[in-house]
């Protein structure tokens, strides 16, 4: 009797049990993630830019520029708008470049940051520039040019260190930005006028006359320079005396400044008409006086620039 009960209860318990596992099977498989075909690819991540510079002309100049044997050091503002091509915010935090200036490696410098810059947009980058030239004729000779409006070539190139969010990146190592600048303050001819109250001829023997013509000079501008002449004439009366190369003068920048100039003639040598106003000068009679001739400039003892109004100086003398 309890064998029957067993083999009746097996027969009716293990086929409720097995529809029992399956269902629960079937419920488990039906929890798990499902997936249709192959597994679906990851979003592609976009590449990290690296900031870009434009060079802004209106703010690049030479600043500065000492002459040799005080250090010839040149400085130069480079200004750049840096801009981010990427979509998120980037961080500039270092930019290591080299300096070329004419074509020619100077030096390389490193500019420490701390500039966050939105994406798409971009920020103004000025960078100072101080280099020495000693002993680099070609390459002063070419800065000097620069404050007399011929424009000296610059380029930089370097890397750029940025971060994004807790990422930091490093660009590779190329051109920067690179133009051509002229000097913040070129160069400016003087202005010159005779400063007759001082000036006339005398006779420190019989027949050694000296016209004695002094030169009132302003520079309007911010570069000092030397001013000296070639072949400049003086004459009285419209005929010429004597003609002289004139000894470099100092001429300080945006300052008034005052300096002789002397010529000796030949009386011995002199036209009749030149012994004439000569003579009418010499007894106090108002006598038209010209000086005229070559001005040059030396800016900074590297180079000479010639003037193209040259010499040109006219007045009175009474004695």
């Amino acid at each position: 009797m309890q064998l029957c009960y067993t083999a009746a209860v097996k027969r009716y318990l293990l086929p409720k049990l097995g529809i029992l596992f399956v269902g629960l099977l079937s419920l488990l498989v039906s929890c798990l993630p499902g997936r249709s075909g192959p597994l679906s690819q990851a979003t592609p991540i976009e590449p990290i830019l690296p900031p870009s510079y434009e060079l802004v002309a209106g703010q690049t100049a030479i600043d500065t520029f000492d002459p040799p044997g005080a250090g010839a050091k040149v400085s130069l503002t480079i200004a750049t708008q840096v801009i981010n091509p990427n979509d998120f915010g980037i961080r500039l935090k270092q930019i290591n470049y080299d300096i070329f200036l004419g074509g020619k490696k100077i030096a390389r410098q490193s500019l420490e940051l701390d500039q966050f810059i939105l994406g798409g947009a971009q920020v103004p980058l000025k960078f100072p520039v101080t280099v020495s030239l000693e002993n680099q004729l070609e390459l002063m000779t070419a800065v000097a040019r620069a404050f007399t409006g011929t424009s000296l070539a610059f380029k930089l190139e370097g890397e750029t260190i940025f971060t994004s969010q807790s990422y930091e990146f490093k660009s590779r190592f190329t051109t920067l930005v690179e133009g051509s600048t002229l000097a913040r303050e070129a160069v400016k001819s003087p202005e010159l006028r005779l400063e007759e109250s001082s000036s006339g001829v005398v006779m420190v023997r019989e027949d050694a006359p000296v016209i004695r013509v002094t030169v009132l000079a302003t520079n309007p501008g911010d570069v000092g320079y030397f001013l000296y002449g070639k072949d400049v004439s003086v004459s009285l009366n419209g005929e010429v005396l004597d003609l002289e190369d004139i000894n470099p003068v100092p001429i300080p920048a945006g300052q008034d400044s005052r300096f002789e100039l002397l010529f000796y003639p030949s009386y011995k040598n002199l036209t009749e008409a030149g012994r004439v106003a000569l003579e009418a000068a010499i007894a106090g009679i108002p006598t038209t006086l010209e000086v005229q001739g070559e001005l040059l400039i030396d800016v900074l003892g590297v180079d000479t620039f010639k003037v193209p109004s040259g010499w040109k100086i006219s007045g009175f003398v009474y004695r």
